[in-house]
Parts: structure tokens; sequence; C-alpha cells
């Protein structure tokens, strides 16, 4: 079974940055997993009040009031409203007509408290940065019985429906340590206003292809349908009428859809005057195929790191995937899953190893080398391992090459979480091929596995034509990938020990299509044993001063200027590209695009010691036409120390959704080598295959220290070989 879905302050903190100390990395990681400690007294009565009024539907606005009675004060006692870090939530009181507006009184009377905004390092269950919270600072003593009221006014809430939201409001009581409380915040579901339908991948003629449709709201939560509510849908397959389905359930699976005739099918889902519609996967039909599943991986279900239980993960996630992992962090210890699986992640020092997520299941164990925790390879247990390429909006390609480079990466994972913070992003999902009669467990186990971030891509590779992962010594290597993809595709490489080998782009579309992308390293400034880089946000415009400009407003946030010859973006990128898409109206051989970036800073969602969240400086950049239709419209984006790049393309997109592409290495293989496959869709979804090897046995030999630190391998001539693209 498978699934896939488918629908249509700067100076306070450099500040900080300067007069932090100097610690040991060890200490680092401790303090990273650590979260607050609670305060032990508290000088709160416990018959606190609280009122929220609006739409406390995801996405929606709410006014939240929240009462009780004080202890009393003494002058300087300090008032902390922290709302969960994954809420995405910046209090702020300066407008009362915008979002998340704060304001607080004792007794009526607001000149009591001062406002005070604080800084934290150490935010319960997050990453270890620099954060902003709200306070507020007593300036007089305060009498036992007053009252104290807290309001936030147009306080949006997250995206995704979750019971378990909070808002923390901590006091401290002079120099004696408070007690927090928690405003509890439900999140439900919004009203249904899309389609997703998924589907088997792969099937055999026959077989059914295991149709579901799931009934969403606008953020792609299940929705509720009201009672007694029908959804009546025509089902049309390949574009023609089939039948017409009654759909009653969030998530529905619609039996009886099957496939004679082997190639590339599609089913649509849609009302009859077409205003809500979704559409499968593509189905590929045909013998002898592999079984494709999906899972979620390093999924957390247990506070106060994650906000969901793993009921709620479940429910979230049906439809869309198989198997949904948790994941204890940050707290050590074991967890059952639903499904019979154990998960146990291990929180430790990198001088014992570092952090490690453990899979269990039919009594075999796998590590999974994360990314977002430093982990010191010479200390991981348990030999091969599977590497984490990609998390929530992040990529980690660095991290799985400098595994895959020792030989110890038996499989990519990707998660869909990540500590970054709270924002709309890709859903992350790890795909497993399975062999006939090969269970799920021996399939990942084998790491027959690849991550797809965004929308469908599968990938199903091999090399010298068979099954096996790793292959002996030989004069020529042929590497194949099968690639399924339900949006147009832009570009299959082929990576030869983390370099490019090769690459199947697509030709440009239409003459005045053209794509915008923006594209930052998140490897870390020196050791692989320090935390990533940070994430880079893009602001700034587009404009032309002949010809108009219209962008796709689908594709990144943008605005576009009246005159039509501007639009100004906001972008972010963390070891991806983002891509902006749009089309230039009556330009001409003389056209001259300009972009201009404004100045600004990385995130700030961790501290690595070797190099501390950095500005990114204004730039103004010329694409003349010509340079653009030659390929070679690229700059560099400085990047204190690193070398972000922009760049201005024609639009490329291959619209079939089934592509194979082979090539044949014929330069003289070495001992280690490997190679996998890279998809990318002309929207900025990604692929990853897992690595392919080259001689060597299943459990490397014991490797040095220095090799660690060796995370480039040398630069290979590049080989000739043979290409072949259907």
């Amino acid at each position: 079974m498978n699934r896939w879905r488918f629908t249509a302050g700067l100076s306070l903190l450099l500040w900080l940055v300067g007069s932090l100390p100097v610690i040991a990395q060890d200490s680092l990681q401790e303090s990273f997993q650590t979260s607050l400690q609670e305060p032990t007294t508290s000088p709160l009565d416990s018959r606190a009040t609280v009122s929220i009024d609006g739409n406390s539907t995801a996405g929606g606005v709410v006014d939240i009031t929240w009462s009780l009675p004080l202890s009393a004060l003494p002058r300087g006692s300090r008032i902390n409203i922290k709302p969960h870090w994954r809420m995405g939530v910046t209090l702020q009181t300066e407008s009362a007509q915008e979002n998340n507006y704060l304001s607080a009184a004792v007794d009526g009377d607001d000149e009591t408290l001062v406002f005070n905004p604080n800084t934290t390092t150490s935010l319960p269950g997050g990453p270890r940065s620099i954060q902003e919270i709200a306070s507020y600072v007593v300036r007089a003593d305060v009498a036992a019985g007053s009252s104290l009221r807290i309001t936030i006014m147009n306080l949006a809430l997250p995206e995704r429906a979750s019971n378990h939201y909070s808002i923390d409001i901590e006091i401290l009581a002079g120099d004696v340590p408070g007690s927090a409380h928690s405003i509890p915040v439900s999140v439900t579901s919004g009203p249904a206003s899309q389609l997703t339908v998924t589907a088997e991948s792969m099937t055999a003629p026959g077989d059914d292809v295991g149709l579901v449709v799931r009934t969403e709201d606008a953020f792609g939560n299940p929705a509720l349908l009201q009672a007694g509510q029908t959804l009546s849908l025509d089902l049309r397959v390949n574009g023609r009428f089939s039948q017409r389905v009654e759909v009653v359930e969030p998530v529905q699976q619609i039996e009886g859809i099957s496939f004679s005739e082997p190639g590339v099918h599609t089913v649509e889902l849609r009302s009859a005057g077409g205003g809500v519609r979704g559409a499968s996967n593509p189905i590929v039909v045909g013998d002898n195929l592999p079984d494709i599943d999906f899972i979620i991986v390093k999924e957390p279900v247990l506070p106060p790191r994650s906000l969901y239980t793993e009921e709620e993960a479940i429910t979230f996630y049906e439809g869309l995937v198989d198997l949904v992992l948790p994941s204890s962090e940050p707290r050590n210890g074991t967890l059952e899953s639903s499904a019979g699986w154990q998960t146990e992640h291990v929180t430790r020092s990198v001088a014992a190893g570092g952090n490690v997520y453990r899979l269990i299941g039919s009594g075999q164990a796998m590590n999974v080398v994360l990314a977002e925790t430093p982990t010191d390879l010479r200390l991981v247990s348990g030999g091969d391992v599977l590497v984490e390429i990609a998390a929530g909006n992040s990529v980690y390609e660095w991290n799985a090459n400098r595994v895959a480079s020792l030989g110890l990466a038996r499989g990519f994972v990707g998660a869909n979480h990540s500590n970054q913070t709270a924002g709309q992003q890709r859903l992350v999902r790890t795909g497993v091929v399975r062999l006939p009669g090969e269970s799920l467990e021996e399939a990942i186990f084998a790491g027959r596995t690849f991550v797809n971030a965004g929308e469908p891509i599968v990938i199903v590779d091999s090399i010298n034509a068979g099954d096996a992962r790793r292959v002996p010594l030989s004069d020529e290597r042929l590497l194949q990938a099968d690639v399924t993809a339900a949006g147009p595709l832009s570009n299959i490489e082929l990576f030869k020990n983390g370099k490019l080998l090769t690459a199947f782009p697509a030709t440009p579309t239409r003459s005045q299509s053209y794509r915008l992308t923006f594209a930052s390293s998140s490897h870390p400034y020196s050791s692989s044993q320090v935390l990533p880089r940070n994430p880079r946000e893009w602001l700034g415009f587009v404009q032309v001063r002949i010809g108009t400009l219209q962008p796709n407003a689908e594709t990144a946030r943008v605005r576009l200027a009246p005159s039509g010859q501007r639009f100004d973006f906001l972008g972010r990128t963390h070891g991806r590209i983002e891509t902006i898409a749009f089309d230039l109206i009556d330009g001409s051989d003389d056209t001259v695009i300009e972009v201009m970036l404004a100045a600004n800073h990385e995130a700030t969602s961790w501290l690595p010691l070797d190099r501390l969240p950095a500005p990114t400086p204004s730039a103004n950049f010329q694409f003349p036409m010509s340079e653009i239709l030659d390929g070679n419209a690229v700059r560099i984006a400085p990047g204190a120390g690193y070398e972000d790049t922009i760049a201005i393309e024609p639009m490329a997109a291959d619209e079939r959704s089934r592509r194979t592409v082979s090539y044949t290495d014929r330069s003289k293989p070495r001992v280690g080598d490997y190679y996998y496959f890279r998809v990318t869709l002309s929207d900025g979804s990604m692929a990853w295959s897992s690595p392919l090897y080259v001689g060597g046995t299943a459990t490397p030999p014991a490797f040095s220290f220095d090799s660690i630190h060796n995370l480039d391998r040398p630069q290979e001539e590049r080989p000739q070989g043979l290409l072949q693209s259907q």
C-alpha cells in the first residue's frame, strides 16, 4: 500500500551573541536537549479563568482573555508570556489592529506593568536559540488578591489542527522562582474546501488500486463533514467519467477501481461543476513491479517537543502514508508505535556519540543519523545506518554524503519534523521499495528507500540491472532510474561520491516562461560535529524596463506591482532551492532583468558555536536576456563564508509523468564509490534515491578520525560514459 498527496529585534540579538560565553560543544549539546526547568514555588492562586472568542479553526484568529487572583508580588517581579515555539507566534504591543496584540493589567490598571521584552536561549522542547519572549516587569508592589488580566487579541492560530497548543504564563516573584500556568488553545479543522486523492503508485493489471479520497480544509487537515452531509463526486478515469461516488467520511476508501492495461493512469474526483476536485498520483500498472510504501519517520509525539499525540499524528497522515513512526525526542526511552514498531531516541553528548534515533522492527534495529543534532560517527554503534537527508523545509544532502562517503549509509530517510520554527512546509515522506515477498522491515533495513519533499515523486533505481544495493568492482557500472512524478520534471541528476556525474534536464517549454531560483547551503561552517548553518531569507524585488512580468504566486510569496514591471518576493532556503516561476510578456533581446536583494539576517533557529547567525548584505544583480538564454545567468550572493546563489533560467519542464534514464560509468572504479539520483520538479519539489555502492562489504572497516573531517572527496575527472534517456 502507498499513499500520495496531490492538491490543486537585531541589535539585541547581536549584543547577546557577543556576550555568549565560550563553552564546550558537549555543553552546548546537553543544553540543546534540556528544556527549561519547571519553577518550584508559585505565587498563583488556582482560580484562573480564561475565555477564547473567535474562529478557533486552523489558520483562524481568536481573542484570549485570561485572569487570575495573585498572591503578593514585590516590585521588580516579572511576568513572561510564552506561546509554544511550535505555534510560530510573536506577540506584539504596538497595534491592536494587527495580529497577536498583547496587553496586561493588574486590577484594571495597565500602568502597574511595564512591557519589557526578554530573551531566552532555551525553549521548552525546542532548539537552543535566541528567542524574544513577551515580558512585563511589575513597577510597584502588588497586594495579595489583586487580579491579573492578560489579553491577546487577533491571535493567529497555527495551520495544523491540534488539541495541545498552549500559551505559558510564568510569574517570577522577585528573586524567587515562580511557576508556569498554561492556557490551552485547541485548534480544530476548518470546513471542507479541497480534495486529496491517493492511490497505489505501482500495481499489477486487474488489482485494486487502493483509491482513497481525503476531504480537507484549506491547510490540509482532514475536515469533519457535518452530520448528514454527503459529497457527491464524479469519478473520472484517465479523463473520462466512470461513476458517481458518495463521500461521507473525511478519509474514505473507494473500492473496485482497477486497470487491465499496462501504462500510467490517473483518477480524478470532482464536484459536478468542477469547483472542488482532486487528482491522484500517477498509477503505474504493469507486471513484476515492486510495491511502494510510504512512512513518516521521527514524528515527535511526546511533550514538550511535540504538540500532537500519536493518535493525532496518525489521523493527520491517514491516507497519505502507510506508517507513522514516532519519536520520544528529547526524552530517552523506547516508544511502542501502534503498528508494532519500536522507536528510541538516544540523547547524549557528542563525546558519547551524539544523538541517534533508532528504528526497531521484527527484532532488527537500525540507527538513523540526524542532521540537526551533532553526531560523532566514530561512536555510532550498530554498523550500517540510515541517514536523514531532509527534514521539513531543510535539505541536508551534506549529512547524507558524509555518512555515505564512509560506507556507512545503508539508505536515506526524510522527516516531516524539523527544529525550524513553525511555518508552511512541504510534506516530507520516506518511500520504501519492496521486492516481491519482501517485508517492509526487510526493505527498510536493506536500504531500498527514497526521500520525497513536496509533490509526489517515486524513484526505483538499480546498478547493473540487479536488485543488490552493492555490487563488485567492474569495468562498467550501469546506473538506471525509473522516475514517476505528479508534476512537470525539471531535472534528473546522477551523483557519484557526492559530486554531480551527469544530468538529464528537461527542455524549455515556452519562450516567455522563466524561473528565478535561490539556493543556500545548510552545511556546518566547520566540522560535521556541530550544528548546521541557519536558514537564509531572501527579501527583494524583480523588475524590468522592457516588457511586463507575471509571476506565479503559487510557488512563492510574491506581490505584483501595479505597473506590471516589478514584483516583490520573500523566500527562505536551507540547503534547498526556492523557485519563483514567472512569465516575461513582450520582452525583447534587449531586456535586462534586475534583481534587488535587501539586507537581511539569517534565522536564529539554533546557535552553532563555530559560526553564529550572520547578516546577509544587500545586492543588485543584472541578468541580460542573452545570458539567461545561454543558461549562464548565475550570481553569487555572499553569506559570511558561504557562496549562496541566485539564478534566472528558461522554464524547463517535462510533462511526461514517467521517465527512465540510464548512464554507463566506464571510469576506473574504487572500493567505496557510491551513486544516487536526485530529481527536481519545476515547482522545486525534490526526491533522492539511496546510495548504490561499488565494492567493499556491507559492514565497512574501521576508519580514522581524520576521515570524518575530510567531508568532500577529491574531485574526480569526469568519466567517459554513455548517456541514454527514454
